[in-house]
Parts: C-alpha cells; structure tokens; sequence
C-alpha cells in the first residue's frame, strides 16, 4: 500500500508564468526520471529553475525562523498560481564552481584514506629503513611475551640527559617517590651508588622487575604507565640475556631505536617529511596518491572491507567511467563530463531519499557504453526514492524517462520533438590564410601543432583526455597573450576569444549592444527635452539623475516579510515605468523612452529606421535571432544559449573577421536541435570571414561540419596531438 501511495505522488502546478511560460498547468509523477526538453526560451529550463527550484527555495525560507532568516534577502514570490507536493529540489543544472582542490578530499576520502593507510601500512626508519612500531600501554605486555615467552625483564624509563644535573636532585626526587634503582651506560646500580660523572651516560630508572604472561596482569601495565609517565612517553625492557626492547608511545625503529614521530594521519595528510616513510607494500602515500581510482581499489584489495562504507563512492566512479582518475587531481581540472558524473556520484552515495535533482546533459556529454552506465546510476539514484529531472539531448533519456514533456513558446507542446541525430552538415573551410601553430612543453603535456585558420576544428579524445584543459588551460590563456611555458605562433594581430563561458558582467541589453547612448542623446535633442534641459544621462537606467529613485529605475520594489518570503512588486513612485514623471514627459514621435525600452529589438528597430547608429546595431541582433528580446531585457534572466550566442554576437560587433577565435567546450548536452543549429550557423559566419572555431564537443552535427580534427591522444608516456 505505502509503495502504491509514493508512486501515485505527484507534483501538481497550476498557472506557472515565470520566464515566459503561458499559464501551464502540469502533473509530474514523483519517484520517476522526467525529461524536460524545448529550445532555448521556449520555457522548459524556465520552468525547472524558476518555478520548482525557487519554490523549494521560498519553502525553506518559510521554514526558518526569525533569527535563522535575519540578513536572507531575495526570495521572490513565484509566478505561480499554486504548487502543491514539491519536495526540497536540489538545482545541477547549471555547471557550478569546481573547486580547487584535490578530488580524494572533495569526495571526503582523503583523511580516511590516510587513515587506513596508517593502521595498515608500515612506517620505516628514515635513517636505516627499518620498521617503525608504536604501542599502546595495553599492548605493551603481549608484544614481549611473544618475543621473550616467561623470562623476567626490566621496565626501564628513560631519563632525558637534561634532567641529570650535577648537583644530583633528579636522584632525590627519584628515591624520594619510592625509586631505588637505575642502569648506567648499560649496569644497574643503586640510587646512592650513581658515580658523579654519570651525565654523558644514558640513565634509564628501574621501574619493576617482572615476568610478563599471556593473559596479562596489572602490575605490568601499571609498571608501563608509570615509564611513560616518567621519560615522556618511553618504555624499555631488558630480557635477562641483554636484550633491549623498546615499546614506545611514539614511533620507534626497532633496528637502531630512533624514535620518528606519533604516526598520526595528520601527518600523511600534511605531507610531513616522515610520511614519505609509511608503506603499504611497494606503495608510498605519495605514490598512492598519485593512483587512479581503479588503482586505488586495487591497492586496497582485500583490505577493502577494512576500510569501511568510504570506499563506495570509489566503485560509484568505476561503475560511472571514471576508473581513470586520479585521485589527487585538482577538481577545477575535471573535464565537463566528468565534473558532472562526480556529483551524480555524490548524489548516489549520500543515499539521500525524498530529494528533487535537477540535471542538464549529464548523459549526452558521454559516448558510447558509458551512457549506459550514467542512466544506470540515475536508475539507482530514483530507487533510492529521488525524483530526477533531467533536461538532455541523448536519444536514450528521451526513451528512458517515465514522461518527456516538451516546451514551445512557454507552453507544453503536444508533438515530441527529439534530436535528429542523422542530420549530417558539410565540412566547412573558409579558406586559409595565415596557420598557426602552439608549441611548448609543460604541465598539460608536449605540443607542437600547426591548425588551419578559417576552419571548424573538433577537438576529440576519450573522456578524461584533455580534451577541456587544452582549451581552457592552453589555447584561450596563449590566445590572450599569456599561457606560459607554451607559445602561439603566426597570429596577425591581437585575437578575440569568446568562449561557451557566460559573461559576469551582465546588465540590460540595452547598455550590452551600445543603443543607450545614442538613444539617451536622441531624446535630449527633441524639442522637449531642450525645452526641459535635462542631459542626455537623464534618459539612461544605468545613470542616476532620470531614473526613479525609489527603485533605482528597475521599475519593482521588494517587501520584505518577517515570517514570509520577500515580495517584489511595482514600484508605486513611477507605476513600473522606471523614470521620473518630468523625463516621461518628453516624446519621440509620440513615445517616451520608457515605451521604447519597453519594445522588442524588431519593434524599435522599425521605430529607428531613420537612425542609422542604433539601426545598425539592432540589425545585429535581428540578423541572429534575436529580435523578439526587449530592449529593456535582462540579461541575467536569459537561459544560458541564449546569453552565450548573444555575448557573442555583440563580441564580434556583427562583423567577424580572421582575427576571431571561438573556443567551445562541451557545450551541447542539454540543448535542443534547434540551439545546435543557432550555434552551428554562428561557427559557419566567423570561419566564412576567415576565423578560427575550435570546438570539443560530440554532437554529431559539430564533427561532421568540422573541416579539423585535432585527437589528443593520452598514455602513460603523456599527452600528443595529432591532426588530420
């Protein structure tokens, strides 16, 4: 019955209008994988983000508590008419920050890894090699039985030769707590009978005489702790044919007696100059460190069940295609693929249940049987009793997922529209003018390549290659003039480089494609705005002076509310129009600034015909599809296609040349066909004007347009190029 209730579940949201969705209504079954698919704006992302996630957002908000909430600013009210059994939704949608750090210690395995390395590896002598034991007090009396069987010895403390001054107190203090014996320079003599010049030989106090036994007694621990108490840790004994066996609290080469140190993890973990020195088998830490993941478990072995339920997250990774990393490699690193099936393995491990993950192309950014082993882990992570939704291109989540809801013009579409794999482009070259070449050899491997200008390049090579660090580590820093120990040859002038990285500095799209200006001057000249005499800064949002100053002209004021999420609602001052009154007063052929912000890049461009300045930028836009965006648009609200083909388009100022270089990586596994397309004709126009694409990415679409393939062959030897 409780199966039968969690699998009726269901999310149901009425009359969602954020991002552009036109009041859709929608029951999503919970427990299941659901495919959310549809072009750039068409709705779907803004319906995953906006509307789910900013809801769970607001209901966590309200769970908290007056002091909890003190200083949270920024939960907006969801345009949403209700939204009833979302669970807490968890947003990996978008690529997040990889930080920068080692991958053992972002998956929480470094410190038990080193832990386990400790209990079961070996320390040696960092002055004879020999092993290195401590002991603990309890341990003490069963090592020496099995060395020395039923022999009487001697428990010995070391005296620190400090503390043996010439005046004789320490023999005072000695006698004084019941004391009576100590060996000097290798003779046991009586306290009175200590010769003067005793200071350059080793003292050791005689603590007890005893036989030890297998079961163990309590004299013999006694006599231990009271060694210790006295030499700061050190336990001698003396068997009765010499022997000198030493139980110390800390690490102690049982060849030449150094002592090295406590051999706590932290040790290993803080690359002390003595964890060189433990070993479990041929291994050092350093060299297991150094190891794959597959290499890891293999040196684990059968000690694996020693090691705890820590070492699941490292057959997660095998089972997701990641065998081959290794664990020390800084995260920030990770190729885009990779990145996102480590966190799919987070999720898994975690056994979180009752969870909302959202993901973007985590299935289509792999190949062959590996998206196989991605859907299996995301079957895994649904049985676990999760919800995933997933918005990805690949043919085998659109077949996999429960339900594929598919988004046009934020509406839920009838039809299904899935990728046309089959659809096949001509390679493309236009023609090359100048090559250029990268050479160096340094921390990513040896290169030497000479690439066409004027041509698609598809950069290819197995998962976990190097396929992202050469574009981000190698190209784009030479590209921009720096990049040591490589360098970038037969390059003409100084190159722009965009990348598939979305801008950080984004504004209204307005001040983005440079029209403000020459609009703000337009309404100054009209004879409205001589009449009033207001600068041309009046008329702009990003100047102070003209814009409303109750909402600093973003046209919405936000409430904040003590036990409910913030409200954002228009501003009363200006009614959502953004400006003073007497700024609203001045026209241009009957329309004020505000109305023509408020217009699309179609609309004004017809309404600015006659002004040659601001046409010509809209045509930009227009040219590349962009034309039902508002004037007045924010650029931050865009879904990431979108954002990234326009940060483009006004990059390269709607006139590419052989001086653009666009650097793409791994940039559609979530995207629709018809996004692809948007890209793929973009590629065309800067490698038609004698520009350079260089793209890793598998779609199917990118590598057959390709005229370029650089491979980036990877092997133990390091990494190569080869271009054909």
């Amino acid at each position: 019955m409780n199966n039968e209730l969690r699998n009726d579940a269901t999310i149901r949201v009425r009359g969602a209008r954020e991002g552009g969705l036109q009041n859709v209504d929608i029951d999503i079954p919970l427990n299941t994988m659901c495919c959310f698919w549809g072009p750039s704006g068409s709705g779907h992302r803004a319906f995953m983000e906006r509307v789910l996630y900013a809801e769970s957002c607001t209901q966590y908000m309200k769970s908290l508590n007056p002091v909890q909430r003190k200083g949270i600013v920024g939960a907006k009210r969801v345009d949403v008419d209700s939204i009833d059994g979302l669970p807490p939704v968890v947003n990996y949608l978008d690529n997040g920050k990889q930080p920068s750090v080692g991958l053992a210690a972002y998956l929480g395995i470094e410190s038990r890894l080193a832990a386990w390395m400790n209990r079961y590896g070996t320390w040696h002598c960092p002055e004879c090699d020999g092993i290195c034991l401590a002991y603990q007090p309890e341990s003490v009396e069963a090592a020496l039985f099995s060395a020395v069987g039923k022999t009487r010895v001697l428990i010995l403390a070391p005296l620190a030769q400090e503390l043996v001054d010439e005046r004789g107190a320490i023999w005072e203090q000695l006698r004084s707590v019941g004391f009576i014996r100590v060996r000097i320079g290798g003779r046991v003599v009586r306290i009175e009978d200590v010769p003067e010049d005793c200071k350059r030989e080793q003292v050791e106090v005689v603590v007890d005489r005893l036989e030890p036994s297998e079961e163990g007694n309590r004299r013999f621990l006694e006599g231990v702790r009271s060694a210790r108490s006295i030499s700061g840790g050190q336990t001698h004994c003396l068997d009765e044919q010499g022997g000198l066996w030493r139980f110390n609290r800390d690490l102690t080469c049982v060849s030449c007696g150094v002592i090295c140190g406590d051999g706590e993890y932290e040790d290993v973990l803080n690359e002390d100059s003595f964890a060189s020195s433990l070993r479990y088998g041929d291994f050092t830490w350093a060299s297991l460190k150094s190891e794959t993941v597959k290499g890891v478990l293999s040196v684990l072995g059968e000690e694996r069940g020693r090691g705890g339920e820590w070492t699941h997250i490292l057959d997660l990774l095998v089972q997701l295609g990641l065998e081959n990393l290794p664990i020390h490699q800084r995260v920030d690193t990770l190729s885009h693929s990779e990145w996102l099936r480590i966190r799919l393995a987070i999720c898994i491990e975690s056994s979180m249940s009752g969870i909302v993950y959202l993901f973007g192309g985590i299935v289509s950014s792999v190949e062959g049987a590996s998206k196989e082993s991605v859907l299996k882990g995301i079957e895994t992570l649904v049985g676990q009793g999760n919800t995933v939704m997933i918005s990805d291109r690949s043919l085998e989540v659109h077949r996999a997922s429960r339900h594929l809801y598919a988004f046009s013009n934020g509406k839920i579409s009838k039809g299904v529209s899935s990728e046309n794999e089959g659809e096949r482009d001509e390679p493309l070259f236009g023609g090359e003018t100048l090559p250029w070449e990268i050479v160096g050899d340094g921390f990513w491997g040896r290169v030497d390549a000479k690439m066409p200008r004027g041509a698609i390049i598809s950069v290819v090579g197995k998962p976990g290659c190097g396929k992202s660090r050469l574009l981000q580590e190698v190209i784009a820093p030479l590209l921009s003039g720096k990049g040591r120990p490589y360098e970038v040859r037969w390059i003409g002038g100084k190159p722009r480089v965009h990348t598939t990285k979305r801008s950080l500095n984004e504004g209204l799209l307005v001040e983005a494609v440079g029209v403000s200006g020459p609009l703000a001057q337009i309404y100054a000249l009209t004879p409205g705005g001589v009449d009033k005499g207001f600068p041309a800064d009046f008329y702009r949002l990003d100047k102070v002076g003209g814009r409303c100053p109750s909402c600093a002209g973003t046209g919405t004021i936000g409430l904040s509310m003590e036990f409910v999420e913030d409200i954002e609602s228009e501003c009363p001052a200006c009614r959502g129009e953004r400006f003073r009154p007497e700024v609203l007063d001045v026209t241009h052929r009957g329309k004020t600034i505000a109305q023509v912000l408020a217009m699309s890049v179609k609309g004004v461009y017809d309404f600015m015909k006659r002004e040659k300045k601001i046409a010509g930028r809209l045509e930009w836009l227009m040219d590349r599809g962009f034309g039902h965006l508002r004037l007045s648009e924010d650029l931050a609200q865009l879904e990431w296609p979108e954002a990234v083909r326009l940060q483009w388009v006004i990059g390269l100022k709607g006139r590419p040349s052989e001086r653009d270089f666009i650097l793409a990586d791994s940039f559609t596994e979530s995207m629709h066909a018809e996004d692809v397309n948007n890209f793929l004709n973009e590629f065309k126009r800067v490698a038609q004007a004698g520009g350079t694409v260089v793209v890793a990415d598998g779609h199917p679409r990118i590598r057959t347009a390709s005229s370029a393939v650089l491979e980036v062959v990877h092997s133990e030897k390091g990494r190569r190029l080869l271009l054909r």
